[in-house]
């Protein structure tokens, strides 16, 4: 049978052992927050290039058929290209399409003249 001393030495090794791995899985549990974190944005950034892409390829289509033309691949070019043309640059906006009609926004604003304070 093992004596006290060799039970409290075995004892403080356990401990040193467990706090050693709770180290470890405190460091593994932070990095997988930052993970999450960037895959979520990673996610949003995509939904929004998702966006882009699909009206960009839409509007190409449309306009083909528009026209009265087919193309192999229909709107399977690149993204950036219509009809041959120069690319267009397409912006990526995260607020709402749909604020208001440009006629009620020229109706609620206020002249003020620079003198008037």
């Amino acid at each position: 049978m093992a004596t006290l001393r060799e039970l409290q030495l075995s004892l403080r090794e356990k401990i040193e052992e467990v706090r050693q791995r709770d180290e470890l899985i405190d460091e593994l549990e932070a990095e997988l927050e930052q993970k999450d974190v960037l895959v979520n944005c990673l996610y949003s950034e995509l939904d929004k290039y998702r966006s882009v892409v699909q009206h960009r390829v839409t509007y190409t289509v449309e306009e083909e058929v528009a026209d009265g033309r087919q193309t192999p691949g229909c709107g399977t070019g690149s993204p950036g290209q219509v009809r041959g043309d120069r690319p267009k640059r397409q912006a990526i906006s995260a607020e709402p399409a749909d604020l208001q009609p440009l006629g009620d926004l020229k109706r609620s604003l206020v002249h003020v003249g620079k003198t008037q304070a």
